[in-house]
């Protein structure tokens, strides 16, 4: 039936097997682990190295955003002051169609970034997807 063999030579002739197995499955884990954390440590590098800049445009939007709805709010209030409705009015659907055009600008510039798969783009315009052809 077979050749009769001691514990201590089983172990032997098994041990390599085992040690390239584990070797294998630690060298995947951390394959893993690597591309896993890949895309954070980019983005947070690009955290780090962008957020100066991020910040200084953003505060610079905001400012530049508010200012303007002020100032549509006190040209709005002061067409009605004048006795003017209909030029209140105006003055207030400009301010929509101002920001109905910021809306769209910002959903094709961050059409470009975002994964098609992104929770961010239930937000967005919808744009169409237009192919292009180099020809």
């Amino acid at each position: 039936k077979g050749i009769p063999l001691e514990k201590a030579e089983v172990v032997a002739l098994v041990a390599p097997i085992f040690r390239e197995e584990e070797r294998r499955k630690t060298s995947e884990r951390r394959s893993y682990w690597f591309w896993t954390a890949l895309p954070y440590v980019g983005g947070l590098l690009a955290l780090v190295i962008f957020s100066e800049p991020l910040l200084a445009a953003s505060e610079s939007f905001r400012q530049s955003f508010w200012a303007t709805c002020e100032e549509r709010r006190v040209l709005a209030a002061y067409a009605y002051d004048a006795g003017s409705v209909v030029a209140a009015f105006l003055v207030l659907v400009t301010g929509a169609l101002d920001f109905a055009t910021q809306w769209i600008r910002l959903s094709v510039i961050l059409g470009w970034i975002t994964p098609r798969t992104a929770a961010i783009r239930k937000l967005f315009f919808p744009l169409p997807s237009l192919p292009v052809d180099p020809a």
